[in-house]
């Protein structure tokens, strides 16, 4: 598809937030995480590879509650993605 088109698609769009879709990303991953540790936040977060304590910041960053955390958008993350895949 040439250039000029696939642009125009793009501007019609609409202008995307790349911090909304990070937010969106994090809580989905969060939520996978705490689906697949049954909610255990240590299990959770070394999954994520990051800090127990972390995962706590996060969580509320994400304004996720702890019930909230298992519904989290649901983005079809079956397991963590592998960096530069």
């Amino acid at each position: 598809m040439p250039e000029t088109v696939q642009m125009e698609r793009v501007q019609q769009a609409g202008p995307i937030s790349l911090d909304e879709r990070l937010r969106r990303v994090e809580a989905s991953l969060i939520g996978w995480a705490l689906k697949m540790s049954d909610g255990n936040k240590s299990k959770a977060a070394e999954m994520l590879s990051i800090k127990r304590s972390t995962l706590g910041d996060r969580i509320a960053r994400c304004g996720l509650g702890d019930a909230a955390a298992a519904d989290a958008p649901d983005v079809t993350v079956t397991e963590p993605m592998a960096v530069g895949a």
